[in-house]
């Protein structure tokens, strides 16, 4: 029998693996009514499902946050691989509201700004699982990157990012 742990969003007990990059926790309820199956309607309730899956990182909190009127204050947080990307479009699957106002993002800063302005050819990439994702991230990224005085680049996909 695995571990169980209660949730806030539902109250409903669901396995610890679950929220930990297991199996995905709508995917777990749905049909179930013994697992707490109830539609996830809203849109935090769906957001909170996601963060629970524990598939999440900086840059798709960014997202959240700035999608719930919080956006963050340090432009460092947009993705800067395909595992990035991947976690950005994994709440963007769950929480489809969320992509028709992803334009948000570019307030954040210039390079959530041109990457926003790639998305779909960048979704396009993960998605069909392409080789050369990181190297068109990068393109995109390494001029403004190269602009950012309080970036300073270690090796290939290392930096240290000082301030905001």
């Amino acid at each position: 029998m695995p571990h169980l742990t209660r949730q806030p969003v539902t109250g409903a007990a669901i396995p610890a693996r679950l929220c930990n990059g297991g199996e995905d926790v709508r995917t777990y309820r749905e049909g179930h009514p013994d697992r707490g199956g109830e539609v996830m309607d809203s849109i935090e309730k769906r957001a909170a499902t996601w963060a629970a899956t524990g598939k999440t990182g900086v840059s798709s909190k960014a997202i959240l946050a700035t999608m719930m009127g919080k956006p963050p204050k340090d432009r460092f947080c947009y993705p800067h691989d395909g595992g990035d990307l991947g976690r950005c479009l994994g709440l963007l699957d769950a929480v489809p509201e969320f992509r028709k106002r992803l334009g948000e993002m570019k307030a954040v800063g210039p390079e959530w700004a041109a990457l926003v302005d790639r998305w779909d050819e960048l979704e396009a990439l993960y998605r069909a699982d392409h080789k050369g994702l990181y190297e068109h991230m990068k393109a995109i990224l390494d001029p403004i990157e190269a602009t950012n005085r309080n970036l300073i680049k270690i090796g290939k996909g290392a930096a240290i990012h000082f301030g905001r």
